[in-house]
């Protein structure tokens, strides 16, 4: 299980951090191996964990 925080792009305003932080988003909430809820508390929650198989 993996817990990301500091995911909320609003609290950015450098263009590179806004560019990082949803590749990060991206790629967590885009992988079919894991099963991903964003938990809208605090800076932005993104709960991660590997999907079950069969």
């Amino acid at each position: 299980m993996l817990l990301v925080d500091d995911m909320e792009l609003s609290r950015y305003t450098r263009p590179d951090h806004v560019a990082s932080v949803t590749a990060v988003r991206d790629t967590l909430l885009g992988d079919p191996g894991l099963v991903c809820v964003e938990l809208p508390a605090g800076s932005g929650l993104i709960l991660a964990t590997r999907r079950r198989e069969g």
